[in-house]
């Protein structure tokens, strides 16, 4: 079976660094490359996993699997999804308390607005009185 070579720049996408930090690993040692006919670093797939295993595809589903499957996370994601409807019926209380408050506003300033509009009609029938307008 033939090595699957890598660009730098695919080699780059699988580990999640820049193109110049893929060159800087062949530099250092840290990862070896090989030319290829016009002088490009070709990297052996198998040569990549070995230096970077986390971004082997295999590695991340068996990381998957072993949270998924640790005894604690079951407990853990009670826990926290406990927490997370306690929070949400805190906030549903905080909005039945600031609607009940708005409500109460509103109607103040409805009896304040009827009560101004009542002013303002005696006001004018007092004005055509004083005036002599009937």
């Amino acid at each position: 079976m033939r090595p699957t070579l890598l660009t730098t720049s695919q080699a780059a996408k699988i580990i999640n660094k820049s193109q110049r930090t893929i060159l800087n690993y062949i530099g250092k040692g840290r990862i070896s490359a090989s030319k290829d006919d016009v002088g490009a670093n070709m990297i052996d797939a198998s040569e990549l996993y070995r230096a970077f295993p986390e971004s082997h595809p295999d590695a991340k589903k068996k990381h998957q699997e072993k949270v998924e499957n640790s005894p604690g996370t079951t407990e853990v994601l009670r826990v926290k999804l406990l927490a997370e409807k306690e929070k949400n019926e805190m906030l549903i209380r905080q909005i039945e308390s600031m609607e009940t408050s708005f409500n109460k506003a509103f109607s103040i300033l409805e009896h304040q607005t009827k009560a101004l509009d009542n002013e303002l009609e005696v006001s004018r029938k007092k004005r055509k009185k004083f005036l002599g307008i009937f």
